[in-house]
């Protein structure tokens, strides 16, 4: 059985976040408590990108992500 998103992505951000502080919850924000630069941020999204086999995250989409929920979210709605 497959895991939840939310458990995979959660997963993922911690394995890619430069300074994680233990567990990954929902309201850490991604560059202020997990330290991700722009960089690693480009990163993440092709993670998410190849992991989920989402279409190319715009712009747009990734100005609004600021938190491990808003990352879920995105995923969440993307997957369909």
């Amino acid at each position: 059985m497959a895991e939840p998103v939310e458990v995979t992505v959660r997963q993922l951000v911690a394995s890619m976040a430069p300074h994680p502080a233990g567990d990954v919850t929902d309201g850490q924000r991604l560059v202020e408590d997990l330290h991700f630069d722009s960089l690693t941020l480009i990163e993440l999204a092709v993670a998410l990108e190849r992991r989920f086999d989402l279409p190319p995250i715009s712009d747009d989409e990734a100005m609004d992500v600021v938190t491990v929920a808003d990352v879920v979210a995105l995923v969440s709605q993307a997957a369909g």
